[in-house]
């Protein structure tokens, strides 16, 4: 008698553990493709791994993948192309922009990469900074200096050239950079006359980058002559005769200077001062004269002198006048007026 067989089922927990992984992976996949990353199955090794970086830093004017992520490839070929791959914009030198790493597949795509196969790996959010160096202010002003001083290297030890007004620190692009400075100059002098400018001068600054102008900016310089001048001791009143002890020798600045200093104290001293100083002014050329020998009103001998001859008279001086100076004289015997020339206190000598 034959014994019948009957095949059992297996249980229903074995046939689900069975069953549900290919429901996940059919579910899961779609949905990951559906954000724009490339799914890698299991058992197959990436062709590409591009790993993003959360900070990065853009050479040129397009950010390129190689600035945002380090890319590891198996084909030499598809690493060149990754890296010289063109993702975006990049932002001006030293400023910011915030980066998208979903735009790599799209990137990806557009320039006929296939993404599969490719895995990326990236933070949610990625901040690209514009490759930049400064030029710092200290460097604008040497450079300003620099031009300004051009050709009068030998006075250095008198011309001083300090920063009046600066402008902030200059962000440039990756490059050779070069400074050219050019000084607006207001004398109308011929280069092989050239001299130094005193004062303030506005000095243009141009910054270029390979070979190319990229950025021009304005600075002013104070260019200071240094001499040592006479200068006043005490308050000196206008008409003072200045004495020994009135003034000394200082150095200073003379570049505002309207007019030439004394550099000399004997050119001031026995001298009448033609306004008031101030303590600590500094005597200029003009602040001083000769003393008048004779004034309004003065009696005064009028001197004749022929060959062999010399005459003598009254008179009465008309005007004040200096050394060498030719003045009015009223002869008191004749009561005619003469012109004759200062000669020395109370004496004026008359031509025939």
């Amino acid at each position: 008698m034959r014994r019948r067989v009957v095949a059992r089922r297996p249980p229903w927990s074995t046939y689900i553990a069975g069953v549900l992984p290919a429901i996940v992976i059919a579910v899961v996949q779609p949905a990951l493709a559906g954000q724009g990353l490339p799914v890698e199955p299991r058992d197959r090794a990436p062709r590409a791994v591009i790993r993003v970086r959360e900070t990065a830093s853009a050479q040129g004017k397009e950010i390129l993948l190689k600035d945002l992520a380090e890319i590891t490839a198996g084909n030499r070929s598809l690493l060149q192309a990754l890296e010289a791959l063109s993702v975006g914009q990049a932002p001006p030198p030293g400023l910011t922009r915030t980066f998208d790493p979903a735009l790599i597949v799209i990137k990806l795509r557009q320039y006929k990469i296939d993404p599969a196969g490719i895995r990326i790996e990236s933070p949610q959010r990625v901040v690209v900074a514009g490759a930049h160096r400064v030029i710092g202010r200290d460097r604008l002003f040497e450079t300003a200096k620099t031009a300004v001083l051009r050709g009068r290297e030998e006075d250095l030890t008198q011309i001083t050239v300090r920063p009046d007004t600066l402008p902030p620190d200059l962000v440039l692009p990756p490059g050779e950079v070069e400074l050219r400075a050019r000084p607006r100059l207001v004398s109308s002098c011929p280069e092989p006359c050239r001299r130094v400018e005193l004062g303030s001068i506005p000095v243009v600054v141009e910054a270029w980058v390979d070979g190319r102008l990229y950025r021009t900016v304005s600075l002013v310089v104070r260019v200071s002559l240094m001499r040592e001048v006479v200068v006043a001791n005490y308050p000196l009143p206008s008409h003072a005769v200045v004495k020994a002890t009135d003034v000394r020798l200082e150095r200073r600045d003379i570049g505002p200077l309207s007019h030439e200093p004394l550099q000399d104290p004997t050119l001031a001293v026995g001298r009448r001062t033609t306004r008031m100083l101030a303590m600590g002014d500094i005597v200029l050329s003009d602040a001083v004269e000769l003393p008048p020998l004779i004034r309004k009103g003065d009696v005064v001998t009028l001197m004749v002198e022929t060959p062999g001859l010399l005459l003598t008279a009254k008179g009465i001086a008309q005007e004040g006048g200096k050394a060498g100076q030719v003045v009015r004289v009223k002869n008191t015997a004749s009561g005619r007026e003469v012109l004759g020339k200062v000669e020395s206190e109370k004496t004026v000598r008359v031509g025939l």
